[in-house]
Parts: C-alpha cells; structure tokens; sequence
C-alpha cells in the first residue's frame, strides 16, 4: 500500500519534481486498481462457471430421479399388464407398419381402439411419459361479432361478455391452415380485449 501524499513528507524543490511524485502517484493507485479489477473478474468468471456446473449437475439429478420414479412407478403397477397382452393380441400384424402415412395398422376388439400405427409392447427397455392434450380451437364454439362481443341466441350482443380464441366457433370448418389458430386468437384476442376494456371503462 502506498501512503498518501498528505501521509508523508517529502522534501520538493520544484514544481516539476512535484508533478513527477503526482504522476508516479497516480501510475502506483492506478496499477493497483487493475490488478483488483482483474482479480474480482476472475473471481466473477469462476462463480459462473461454478453457478453453471451447479445448475448441469442438478438437472442430471432430476432427470435420473425421473427416471427412477418412473421405473418404481412401472414396477408398481403389475394389474396392468393384462390390458397391454390384451392390446398386443388385438394389433392388426396382417398390415404393414408405415410411420409416414396413416398405415390403418389398428387393433381389433379392444373398447378405446388404436386406429393407425398400433405396435406391439412387447421389447424392452421401456420408459413412461406423462401425457396430455390441447386445444388449439373448436370448431364450433359461441358466436362473436366483429368487435369480440359474444352474441345471444337471437344474434344480440351480451353486455360485458367478449371471448377470443380456441373457444369461439365460426371461424374454421372442417380443417384449418397451419399456424392460423394462432392468428385468430391474437387477432381477436386484441378485439375483445379492447372491446372489454371499453365496457368497463363505460360501466
């Protein structure tokens, strides 16, 4: 540590000899900032990368506790295996398998039937996976007009109820083009906000 200049006494005979001791002053302060800085940088970049091993290691962790509840959770249940040699006996084996169309590989006898694709369970490891559906949009759904306001049953708007979305029908028939559902829910979800936010405001 350097001491400051007011923390000592030195004899100057001149100006110049005044700014020589400032600039090395300086240069002595300035040094050692840097080397500070570089230190608390390093010691910066080693916390990340500790921060980003920290979290690797726990996303291993939960993934192979996943895969041991799973496991326990497969070994628990015994009482289903009837139904999956009752699926495998009823899969049509006389129809090819085609995973690029729908192949009309189907079981036969069972009560929720598989209509395409239906393999046999019957070859190891297996792994289990939660499953669940969506709703892009309904085909049919309630009746808005332009504003996103919902309509009675005589075509009538009913005061504060707007509705956007996968539950509006009207919009679609039969198929819809890729990426449209979307669309609709942005668009007329902007409508009825504002068409909502107006009744609030008014009311």
């Amino acid at each position: 540590n350097n001491p400051g200049i007011t923390d000592i006494e030195i004899q100057l005979t001149s100006e110049k000899e005044i700014s020589e001791y400032r600039l090395w002053f300086v240069q002595e302060q300035s040094a050692e900032l840097s080397q500070a800085r570089q230190e608390i940088m390093a010691m910066s970049a080693t916390a990340q990368v500790n921060l980003q091993e920290d979290a690797v290691v726990a996303d291993l962790r939960r993934v192979l506790q996943n895969v041991e509840e799973s496991n326990q959770a497969l070994k628990q249940e015994n009482e289903k295996v009837p139904e999956i040699e009752a699926y495998n006996k009823a899969v049509r084996q006389d129809v090819a398998f085609n995973p690029n169309v729908k192949d009309g590989r189907c079981t036969d006898g069972l009560s929720v039937p598989k209509s395409n694709w239906a393999n046999t369970i019957d070859e190891g490891p297996f792994e289990a996976y939660a499953v669940t559906c969506g709703v892009t949009f309904t085909f049919g759904g309630v009746r808005i007009d332009t504003e996103g306001r919902v309509l009675s049953t005589d075509y009538q708007p009913i005061p504060g109820l707007t509705a956007a979305g996968e539950m509006v029908g009207g919009v679609f028939y039969h198929n819809y083009p890729g990426g449209s559902g979307l669309i609709n829910g942005a668009v007329f979800g902007k409508i009825a906000g504002a068409s909502a936010a107006e009744y609030a405001v008014g009311n």
